[in-house]
């Protein structure tokens, strides 16, 4: 982050990977209580995001795995 004061606050929020997750989190529980339907929606999508994430980590795992056996 860069500057002083207010927007080096600022720039910590937006550059700590641990202050984006707490903001985002609040925000998707601010989406759930103002717009129940919409945040079902935004929800299905992170999820399906996070099963994408893990199954492709599980393939390249997998795949090394494999190499490794194969250059033994």
């Amino acid at each position: 982050p860069k500057g002083t004061r207010l927007r080096y606050a600022v720039g910590e929020l937006l550059t700590c990977t641990r202050c984006v997750g707490a903001w985002s989190s609040l925000g998707l529980v601010a989406l759930r209580v103002g717009r129940p339907r919409e945040a079902r929606v935004v929800t299905t999508v992170l999820a399906t995001s996070a099963l994408n994430d893990f199954l492709q980590t599980g393939f390249t795992w997998a795949c090394a795995r494999a190499n490794a056996d194969q250059s033994a």
